[in-house]
């Protein structure tokens, strides 16, 4: 459809600066006197500017990684099969209560929402007819 002879009419486009993206920080901040609010409160997060709006000549340290090294694979999955070793598994017979739990409540409860969905849909189709 085309919204002709309808007086549709759009808002102007909103004035932005010419240096600067209004979403996007500059990689400099030497000239931070473009950017809108957000962007200046988003570089003041970041560590790029200053309270007074200036540019921080340094930057932040990277965060320390972690000093221990990698597990290799092998010794991982050793460990996994250890831990493993230790869980309490349940019997045959408790899988198969659990299982038998779980099946019939999955069938109450799908009978539950399948009857009140006809029976809220009947009220509603007569609820109208009036």
């Amino acid at each position: 459809l085309q919204n002709r002879r309808l007086w549709v009419r759009s808002p102007p486009a909103l004035q932005t600066c010419k240096n600067v993206h209004p979403t996007k920080v500059p990689k400099t901040m030497s000239d931070t006197t473009g950017l809108n609010r957000q962007t200046r409160r988003f570089a003041q997060k970041q560590g790029l500017i200053d309270d007074d709006g200036e540019p921080v000549r340094q930057k932040r340290e990277p965060r320390a990684g972690s000093s221990e090294p990698r597990t290799p694979p092998a010794q991982f999955f050793r460990e996994v099969r250890k831990e493993l070793k230790l869980v309490s598994w349940p019997s045959r017979e408790e899988v198969a209560n659990y299982s038998l739990v779980v099946f019939t409540l999955l069938v109450f409860f799908t009978a539950l929402v399948a009857g009140l969905d006809y029976g809220l849909g009947e009220a509603i189709v007569k609820l109208f007819e009036r």
